[in-house]
């Protein structure tokens, strides 16, 4: 297990405020409602695989808004975490995560993808935002 800190940079805000949005700011597990922009307790989880795998960190099919509760929950229970992913995606998308894991190594999170990633996340919110 790696006991590294991630650095987050703008993109990671962008992604985090862009699910919570998509999940109208509204705990996926328990339902619960959260006033939009309360970041420090509702979470972008990525359910999968976690952030630290760059090539599926931005990938929305499997990042989910949960509460502070629901997502450590969920992180101790891995079956129902897998259950949860697949009543959301079908078995498809299921196993394009799953290659993009296999091929993460020839991922480069570079300046061109970097700047790309940033601009799409912002076009969706600004879509989202009307």
């Amino acid at each position: 297990m790696n006991n590294y800190k991630i650095k987050r940079d703008m993109n990671d805000k962008l992604f985090s405020d862009y699910i919570r949005a998509r999940d109208e700011w509204t705990c996926q597990r328990c339902g619960k409602y959260f006033e939009e922009g309360n970041r420090r307790t509702l979470h972008c989880c990525h359910l999968l695989y976690g952030r630290g795998i760059r090539i599926l960190r931005f990938n929305e099919l499997q990042c989910y808004a949960l509460c502070y509760f629901c997502h450590q929950w969920m992180g101790s229970h891995p079956g129902v975490t897998f259950k949860f992913l697949l009543n959301r995606i079908n078995i498809v998308s299921f196993n394009v995560l799953n290659d993009l894991y296999e091929d993460r190594e020839s991922f480069k999170y570079d300046t061109q993808r970097k700047k790309r990633i940033n601009q799409d996340l912002k076009t969706k919110l600004d879509k989202m935002n009307g």
